[in-house]
């Protein structure tokens, strides 16, 4: 089976949760059909979401409501799963997406780590080590995404010694990001990261404004795995942490004029108000 998996998923409130599935299930099938056709797949959404978020604590509760009287998602209906951290979102028309939840952490150094697979809270503001090692013992798979300006200066530096001192049994990865420029090419992180077999999950890492939401799935990875159906989470947690995955980045990094408007729209455009790009 393939898998497609945007590892770095956020659902903002200016988004409508049917407009997300929708695109996320075309974005999918999109990059499906580029790398061969007729080859089923699985589509795969990891929620890392901020504190004070909790919209897979939502989405649960739906799935726990007869599907006659779901009112989130549009033609989406939601189902439960045997794992507490999975649900399946299924489309009037057969099309269906599983949801894995995760959080994102802010740690004292101003870093950001994703815990994916993980339905605890962890709260923000410890180092970066000890961000990590929490992340691990709670099971989820610890991630530090790359962020515009994030990885520069001191961030940077502490980044790059965290790296250099990680060991061969954490299941560590370093996250791209589907806004990455395309002028901001090869991140000296990543190569760093390569050298010592720590893996990169990408994800589209989309922003609170509304036109975002079209980018969900439209950048992450893909791998052939037979997963039990049943328990995804764990399988896919496990592959990914005994480096077993042959993992295969997919999508283009965002052009520069589609970065500069949104990082100026999240500076001054209150996302309200924000209803176009070119609002």
């Amino acid at each position: 089976m393939r898998l497609l998996i945007d590892a770095h998923v956020h659902i903002h409130d200016c988004f409508d949760l049917g407009e997300c599935f929708d695109h996320a299930y075309v974005n999918f099938k999109n990059q499906s059909e580029r790398m061969g056709p007729d080859t089923d797949f699985r589509a795969l959404l990891c929620l890392t979401e901020s504190a004070g978020a909790d919209w897979y604590g939502r989405l649960s509760a739906e799935a726990q409501k007869p599907s006659d009287a779901q009112t989130m998602g549009g033609a989406w209906k939601l189902h439960e799963t045997e794992e507490p951290c999975a649900l399946r979102a299924c489309s009037a028309c057969g099309h269906e997406l599983t949801i894995l939840s995760g959080r994102q952490i802010v740690t004292a150094e101003g870093l950001e780590v994703l815990s994916l697979m993980c339905r605890d809270h962890i709260a923000d503001g410890s180092a970066l080590q000890d961000t990590v090692k929490t992340v691990e013992e709670h099971g989820g798979i610890p991630v530090i995404p790359w962020g515009a300006g994030k990885w520069l200066g001191q961030r940077g530096r502490i980044l790059e010694r965290f790296l250099d001192q990680a060991g061969d049994t954490s299941c560590l990865a370093l996250g791209d990001n589907g806004g990455r420029p395309v002028f901001w090419k090869n991140p000296r992180h990543f190569l760093l990261a390569r050298s010592r077999g720590i893996p990169i999950l990408p994800g589209s890492d989309p922003l609170p404004l509304p036109w975002e939401s079209a980018r969900i799935g439209s950048f992450g990875f893909s791998l052939e795995a037979d997963l039990d159906h049943d328990h995804i989470a764990r399988e896919l947690r496990g592959l990914l942490c005994r480096r077993q995955a042959d993992i295969h980045p997919y999508g283009c990094l965002q052009r520069t004029w589609d970065f500069v408007r949104n990082q100026w729209a999240l500076r001054f455009v209150r996302p309200e108000r924000a209803s176009e790009p070119g609002a």
